[in-house]
């Protein structure tokens, strides 16, 4: 299983359909069992939840590994039922989903919680991703400035940093006034190394998780928004609004 996480609106469903259009050539077969489905793909064998007529997302997906895909696209996990079924499928085909969760360790804790069994979880899922979206410094109006030693300590930088130049909108009539225009998104993620897996099957905390893949590289998404900040691609004021819920 691969599966990418973050609040709603954080445009899980469009990094879904992302990975869908990649996987989605003429010798796989992907079949999709979504509520709703959000875009059509041609190529795809896509299939929308109709709770009137009988069809949850659990039935259609013991239905769609019951014909043996290559791949299986579940639009979002939310209940324990599914989760489980789902769970047990990717042990043989590869399982593309989203959930709500703000990290990426956070939403592996979610995956356990769901499925109850950790330790299944730890052999099912290959990776997980967490995104947030910020909005980016119009570039219209975007002006240098030095950080105040705030924002030094904010994104992690020495006080002999004191000359660093950062960037911020004035606001200007291509933004409406507002000093962002456009969007991007802040990434982080997990693979289930087997130092993760160990931590995922004895049930660690979401924090543990998240420690031991720092210590081996991972990038969060506070570092990816700090390179964006020094960059002056977003401002430090967005970084505080959007990167608040770390693990627990």
């Amino acid at each position: 299983m691969l599966a990418v996480c973050g609040p709603p609106g954080s445009g899980r469903t469009t990094t879904l359909y992302a990975a869908l259009l990649e996987f989605n050539t003429p010798e796989r077969n992907v079949l999709t069992i979504e509520d709703p489905v959000d875009d059509h793909i041609e190529g795809l064998e896509q299939t929308e939840v109709d709770a009137a007529a009988g069809l949850t997302v659990t039935g259609g997906l013991r239905a769609i590994f019951r014909s043996d895909p290559d791949i299986v696209a579940v639009g979002e996990l939310v209940d324990r039922e599914p989760t489980r079924v789902a769970m047990r499928g990717a042990l043989g085909t590869l399982v593309l989903t989203t959930l709500v969760a703000p990290t990426a360790s956070a939403g592996i804790r979610r995956l356990s919680d769901l499925h109850g069994d950790p330790g299944l979880v730890s052999e099912a899922v290959t990776g997980i991703a967490a995104q947030q979206l910020v909005r980016k410094t119009c570039l219209a109006c975007r002006e240098t400035y030095y950080a105040t030693l705030d924002e030094l300590s904010e994104l992690g930088l020495p006080v002999e940093e004191s000359g660093r130049l950062l960037g911020r909108g004035r606001g200007c009539g291509d933004c409406g006034g507002r000093g962002y225009q456009g969007r991007t998104s802040l990434v982080e993620v997990l693979p289930l190394t087997d130092q993760v897996r160990a931590l995922v099957a004895d049930g660690a905390s979401a924090a543990d998780i998240e420690r031991v893949a720092v210590a081996a590289g991972m990038r969060t998404l506070r570092e990816h928004g700090i390179g964006l900040c020094l960059e002056g691609v977003i401002t430090t004021a967005e970084l505080r609004r959007v990167v608040t819920n770390r693990a627990e």
